[in-house]
C-alpha cells in the first residue's frame, strides 16, 4: 500500500523526467477541520514537498482557508509555524 506521500513521488518522477521543477500552486486545509489537524497536514506537506524541492503557495482565501486576520493582520496561531516548517 502506498504512503501519504506516494503522490509527491509521482510526481517528483515525472518532474525529473521532464527536466521541470515542481510548484505546488495553492494549498491549503480548510476550517472544516479542528486546528490541530489544519496544523498537521500544513507541516506534513510542507515537511514532505521541501527535500523534494517543491515550491508553492499556502492558500488563503480569506474564507475557509483563512490563515490571517483580515482586521488585526495576525496569523492563525496554530498555523503559523505549520506554514514555515
Amino acid at each position: 500500500m502506498a504512503g501519504p506521500e506516494a503522490p509527491l513521488d509521482v510526481a517528483l518522477s515525472w518532474a525529473e523526467k521532464k527536466g521541470l521543477p515542481v510548484y505546488m500552486g495553492e494549498f491549503g486545509a480548510d476550517d472544516v477541520g479542528d486546528p490541530r489537524s489544519r496544523a498537521v497536514w500544513t507541516k506534513t506537506t510542507r515537511v514532505a514537498a521541501g527535500p523534494r524541492g517543491f515550491g508553492g503557495a499556502y492558500c488563503d482565501d480569506g474564507g475557509r482557508f483563512q490563515t490571517l486576520d483580515r482586521k488585526t493582520h495576525v496569523s492563525v496561531p496554530h498555523l503559523q509555524a505549520a506554514r514555515l516548517a
